[in-house]
């Protein structure tokens, strides 16, 4: 298992795979991480695990900053639902592990 940052080149297999899980949204998609780059000015950092060329899990990350509480990582601001969608709870453990 392979854990990298999104590339432009790969921007169609993470919103295919994100259309497919069960536990993805809207808000998973990468036009959802453009609206709010372009909008808030927020770096984004959208991890994906791959498994032999496949993607296996996604993890869609910003990192924001307010001045009561600081610098900090978190997946899919403004949105009703974020964070890991993965084929196996070890896919989404190494997800997190690499975002840490």
């Amino acid at each position: 298992m392979k854990i990298e940052r999104l590339t432009p080149e790969a921007e169609t297999a993470w919103d295919r795979y994100a259309a497919g899980s069960g536990t993805a949204t809207f808000f998973h998609r990468v036009a959802w991480r453009d609206l709010v780059e372009s909008v808030l000015g927020y770096e984004s950092s959208y991890l994906v695990a791959r498994d032999r060329g496949r993607v296996r899990g996604i993890l869609p990350l910003f990192l924001v900053g307010s001045s009561l509480a600081g610098r900090r990582l978190i997946s899919l601001p403004f949105s009703t639902r974020g964070g890991i969608c993965a084929d196996t709870a070890e896919t989404g453990d190494a997800l997190i592990r690499h975002a840490v």
